[in-house]
């Protein structure tokens, strides 16, 4: 079982890494292997809208979205965390989900395994988790329509500082649980 996890906060070692991390560490304890990526520390450009990608394999826009293109055509499974930022994902995330057009056929089918299983996680200040469920639901609904099959949407509120979201044992041990799981998905 190959698991590719990213991380889109610009905060090293903070509430969203820690948590996707307690996902990681659940796969990990169940023998997947577990490629990780902080979108924050890779350069990422916006896309071009050239339509390369519609002919080609790949993209004319040659950074650090490439390899992580090719590692999406050979995982079992993906795990996309980002902090809330105004209400949306932070930026070095949104340059990540832009990117995925590379990945959409002309005809709107997918060059990657479809129903490759995805877990989303959020953290965010604000304490109640269901403030920004109108947007998580969106989300999910366009990463099924790239036709990705989102597992679980994790949210972990309160997190302001850098430690918050270990003080919430329960999502913690709901993140290792989802870590297990997803290597039986296989």
């Amino acid at each position: 079982m190959k698991i590719l996890a990213l991380t889109g906060s610009p905060r090293k070692d903070g509430n969203t890494e820690r948590l996707v991390k307690a996902i990681i560490a659940g796969a990990q304890g169940k023998g997947a292997e577990v490629n990780y990526y902080d979108l924050s520390q890779l350069n990422i450009a916006g896309c071009k809208a050239c339509m390369y990608c519609k002919s080609n394999d790949g993209c004319a826009v040659k950074d650090d979205m490439l390899p992580l293109l090719q590692e999406i055509l050979t995982a079992d499974a993906v795990i996309l965390g980002s902090p809330v930022y105004m209400w949306q994902f932070s930026a070095q995330t949104k340059l990540f989900v832009d990117r995925l057009f590379a990945m959409l056929n002309p005809d709107y089918s997918v060059k990657f395994k479809s129903g490759l299983p995805l877990v989303l996680v959020y953290t965010q200040g604000q304490p109640d988790v269901k403030a920004f469920a109108g947007y998580f639901d969106m989300n999910a609904k366009m990463f099924e329509f790239l036709q990705f099959k989102v597992v679980d949407t994790l949210v972990c509120g309160g997190c302001r500082n850098k430690e918050d979201v270990e003080k919430n044992e329960a999502i913690i041990a709901k993140a290792k649980e989802m870590g297990e799981y997803l290597t039986t998905l296989k």
